[in-house]
């Protein structure tokens, strides 16, 4: 027993990651807050007349918990059979082509009434 003291004293102290995951993992909810994770909020209350926004806005929020649970369930099998670098490639792929959609597909909508934002996106204003 003392020998492994001995030997734990002489070895040098090792980095410790813990505040460096806490800062990811705080960068990245604040990063997905600002940017996609903000999309489909922001859009229910301009794409949909107000007697229908509140069915849309359960649905919209049904579909946001069932693919954060599915990726939460995926992951670990995604880390497994493609190693920590690609599943974080493949996550990085997958926000890159929703930021490409969003700059191709989604007009700027900012001075615009709920009538024009519809005629728009091809539906008629109730």
């Amino acid at each position: 027993h003392r020998q492994d003291a001995s030997r734990h004293a002489h070895e040098p102290p090792r980095p410790s990651f813990g505040r460096l995951a806490l800062a990811s993992l705080v960068g990245y909810i604040a990063s997905f807050s600002l940017g996609l994770g903000a999309i489909p909020w922001l859009l229910m209350g301009e794409l949909f007349a107000a007697d229908v926004r509140a069915l849309a806005a359960s649905m919209a929020t049904l579909l946001n918990w069932a693919f954060s649970f599915t990726m939460t369930l995926v992951f670990a099998q995604l880390n497994a059979a493609l190693g920590p670098a690609g599943t974080f490639f493949l996550f990085s792929a997958i926000c890159a082509a929703g930021a490409a959609f969003v700059a191709a597909c989604l007009p700027e909508t900012k001075g615009r009434s709920l009538a024009e934002v519809q005629a728009l996106f091809g539906s008629e204003a109730s």
